[in-house]
Protein backbone atom coordinates (compact mmCIF):
# COMPACT_ATOMS: atom_id res chain seq x y z
CA UNK A 1 0.00 0.00 0.00
CA UNK A 2 1.32 3.43 -0.93
CA UNK A 3 2.00 5.73 2.00
CA UNK A 4 0.15 9.05 1.96
CA UNK A 5 2.37 12.08 1.30
CA UNK A 6 3.28 14.31 4.23
CA UNK A 7 1.58 17.69 3.76
CA UNK A 8 3.38 20.85 4.85
CA UNK A 9 1.95 24.37 5.18
CA UNK A 10 4.22 27.43 5.42
CA UNK A 11 2.54 30.45 7.04
CA UNK A 12 3.40 34.14 7.38
CA UNK A 13 1.27 37.27 7.74
CA UNK A 14 0.26 38.25 4.20
CA UNK A 15 1.51 35.28 2.14
CA UNK A 16 3.44 37.51 -0.25
CA UNK A 17 7.03 37.40 1.10
CA UNK A 18 8.23 34.70 3.46
CA UNK A 19 5.80 31.80 3.19
CA UNK A 20 5.58 31.63 -0.62
CA UNK A 21 9.38 31.80 -0.77
CA UNK A 22 9.69 28.99 1.80
CA UNK A 23 7.16 26.92 -0.16
CA UNK A 24 9.03 27.51 -3.43
CA UNK A 25 12.45 26.64 -1.97
CA UNK A 26 10.96 23.52 -0.39
CA UNK A 27 9.24 22.44 -3.62
CA UNK A 28 12.41 22.93 -5.67
CA UNK A 29 14.48 21.01 -3.15
CA UNK A 30 12.08 18.04 -2.90
CA UNK A 31 11.84 17.90 -6.70
CA UNK A 32 15.64 17.81 -6.96
CA UNK A 33 15.78 15.08 -4.29
CA UNK A 34 13.06 12.98 -5.94
CA UNK A 35 10.73 13.35 -2.94
CA UNK A 36 7.76 15.01 -4.69
CA UNK A 37 5.65 11.88 -4.29
CA UNK A 38 6.26 11.85 -0.52
CA UNK A 39 5.91 15.55 0.33
CA UNK A 40 3.36 18.20 -0.64
CA UNK A 41 3.64 21.87 0.30
CA UNK A 42 1.49 24.98 0.21
CA UNK A 43 1.62 28.38 1.87
CA UNK A 44 -0.82 30.94 3.21
CA UNK A 45 -1.08 33.99 5.42
CA UNK A 46 -2.87 34.63 8.66
CA UNK A 47 -4.12 37.96 7.29
CA UNK A 48 -6.48 38.60 4.39
CA UNK A 49 -4.55 41.53 2.91
CA UNK A 50 -3.39 39.98 -0.37
CA UNK A 51 -5.80 37.14 -1.20
CA UNK A 52 -5.51 36.18 -4.87
CA UNK A 53 -2.41 38.29 -5.50
CA UNK A 54 0.99 37.15 -6.71
CA UNK A 55 3.89 37.22 -4.25
CA UNK A 56 5.75 40.50 -3.73
CA UNK A 57 7.92 41.41 -6.77
CA UNK A 58 11.00 41.48 -4.51
CA UNK A 59 10.23 37.91 -3.41
CA UNK A 60 9.91 36.86 -7.04
CA UNK A 61 13.20 38.61 -7.89
CA UNK A 62 15.23 36.97 -5.11
CA UNK A 63 13.75 33.57 -6.00
CA UNK A 64 14.65 34.06 -9.66
CA UNK A 65 18.21 35.05 -8.71
CA UNK A 66 18.57 31.68 -6.98
CA UNK A 67 16.83 29.63 -9.68
CA UNK A 68 13.72 29.00 -7.58
CA UNK A 69 10.44 29.05 -9.54
CA UNK A 70 7.38 30.44 -7.77
CA UNK A 71 3.86 29.73 -8.98
CA UNK A 72 1.53 30.87 -6.23
CA UNK A 73 -1.54 32.97 -5.53
CA UNK A 74 -1.84 34.31 -2.01
CA UNK A 75 -4.47 32.85 0.27
CA UNK A 76 -5.51 33.09 3.89
CA UNK A 77 -5.24 30.37 6.52
CA UNK A 78 -8.48 28.38 6.68
CA UNK A 79 -9.82 26.19 9.47
CA UNK A 80 -9.65 23.17 7.10
CA UNK A 81 -5.86 23.60 6.93
CA UNK A 82 -5.57 22.20 10.44
CA UNK A 83 -6.87 18.81 9.36
CA UNK A 84 -5.52 18.98 5.80
CA UNK A 85 -1.85 19.44 6.72
CA UNK A 86 0.48 17.32 8.84
CA UNK A 87 2.83 20.17 9.80
CA UNK A 88 2.35 23.93 9.85
CA UNK A 89 5.47 26.09 9.89
CA UNK A 90 5.09 29.65 11.14
CA UNK A 91 7.62 32.29 10.17
CA UNK A 92 7.51 34.07 13.55
CA UNK A 93 5.93 33.99 17.01
CA UNK A 94 3.14 36.37 15.99
CA UNK A 95 2.17 34.08 13.09
CA UNK A 96 2.30 31.07 15.41
CA UNK A 97 0.06 32.80 17.94
CA UNK A 98 -2.47 33.71 15.22
CA UNK A 99 -2.39 30.17 13.82
CA UNK A 100 -3.14 28.72 17.26
CA UNK A 101 -5.91 31.28 17.88
CA UNK A 102 -7.61 30.12 14.70
CA UNK A 103 -7.03 26.39 15.13
CA UNK A 104 -7.04 25.98 18.85
CA UNK A 105 -4.58 24.28 21.16
CA UNK A 106 -5.75 20.86 19.91
CA UNK A 107 -3.59 21.43 16.83
CA UNK A 108 -0.55 22.88 18.63
CA UNK A 109 1.50 19.70 18.04
CA UNK A 110 1.36 20.44 14.29
CA UNK A 111 2.61 24.02 14.56
CA UNK A 112 6.36 24.72 14.49
CA UNK A 113 8.53 27.78 14.03
CA UNK A 114 10.41 27.68 10.72
CA UNK A 115 13.73 28.51 12.34
CA UNK A 116 13.48 25.49 14.63
CA UNK A 117 15.19 23.79 11.66
CA UNK A 118 17.83 26.50 11.00
CA UNK A 119 21.25 24.99 11.77
CA UNK A 120 22.48 28.50 12.66
CA UNK A 121 19.68 28.94 15.19
CA UNK A 122 17.41 31.94 15.59
CA UNK A 123 13.77 32.32 16.42
CA UNK A 124 12.05 34.47 13.81
CA UNK A 125 12.19 34.77 10.05
CA UNK A 126 12.13 38.58 9.80
CA UNK A 127 9.42 40.14 7.66
CA UNK A 128 11.16 42.01 4.82
CA UNK A 129 7.99 43.68 3.49
CA UNK A 130 8.87 47.21 4.65
CA UNK A 131 12.59 46.74 4.07
CA UNK A 132 15.12 46.94 1.29
CA UNK A 133 15.90 44.29 -1.33
CA UNK A 134 18.94 43.20 0.71
CA UNK A 135 16.53 42.10 3.44
CA UNK A 136 14.79 39.79 0.96
CA UNK A 137 18.16 38.18 0.28
CA UNK A 138 18.72 37.75 4.02
CA UNK A 139 15.31 36.08 4.33
CA UNK A 140 16.15 33.83 1.38
CA UNK A 141 19.36 32.70 3.13
CA UNK A 142 17.49 31.98 6.39
CA UNK A 143 14.77 30.05 4.57
CA UNK A 144 17.26 28.15 2.43
CA UNK A 145 19.10 26.91 5.55
CA UNK A 146 15.87 26.23 7.43
CA UNK A 147 14.30 24.30 4.55
CA UNK A 148 17.45 22.15 4.27
CA UNK A 149 17.30 21.40 7.98
CA UNK A 150 13.58 20.73 7.78
CA UNK A 151 14.01 18.24 4.93
CA UNK A 152 16.73 16.44 6.92
CA UNK A 153 14.28 16.24 9.83
CA UNK A 154 11.49 14.91 7.59
CA UNK A 155 13.74 12.29 6.02
CA UNK A 156 14.84 11.09 9.45
CA UNK A 157 11.50 11.25 11.29
CA UNK A 158 8.68 10.93 8.77
CA UNK A 159 9.83 9.46 5.49
CA UNK A 160 10.99 6.01 4.59
CA UNK A 161 13.23 4.85 1.79
CA UNK A 162 11.91 1.29 1.94
CA UNK A 163 9.74 0.36 -1.07
CA UNK A 164 6.34 -0.99 -0.12
CA UNK A 165 6.54 0.09 3.49
CA UNK A 166 3.34 1.19 5.16
CA UNK A 167 2.81 4.06 7.58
Amino acid sequence: MKKQPVKILFVCLGNICRSPLAEAIFNKRILDLGLSDQLIADSCGTGSYHIGENPDPRTLAVAKTHGIPISHRCRQLHVNDFTGFDMILAMDESNKKNILLKGGEAFSRKVWLMRAFDPEGGEQVPDPYHGRESEFEEVYQILDRSVSGFIRYLKKEMLTDEPGSEG
